[in-house]
């Protein structure tokens, strides 16, 4: 299988997505730290419910007021 040169666009919107490292030729996320199977990338396999090696995270859209640059925080917590 070849790796897309882009993540699959379902990935695309998942908060839970690191995004594609061209040199190791993997696309990454929460769940697949190591690498999104094949299957899910290829889109036979849709990544709604649980799978095998996927540390119980599973596709979570993206907020639609979600900000991926927020101001920072001085506070101590």
């Amino acid at each position: 299988m070849t790796t897309p040169a882009l993540p699959p666009e379902k990935c695309q919107q998942c908060i839970h997505m690191h995004g594609f490292r061209p040199n190791l030729k993997r696309v990454f996320c929460c769940a697949f730290v190591n690498g999104i199977l094949p299957s899910i990338l290829n889109g036979t396999e849709v990544h709604d419910h649980p799978i095998d090696g996927d540390h119980g995270i599973q596709f979570q859209a993206i907020p639609d007021d979600f900000d991926p640059n927020p101001e920072p925080n001085d506070e101590v917590v």
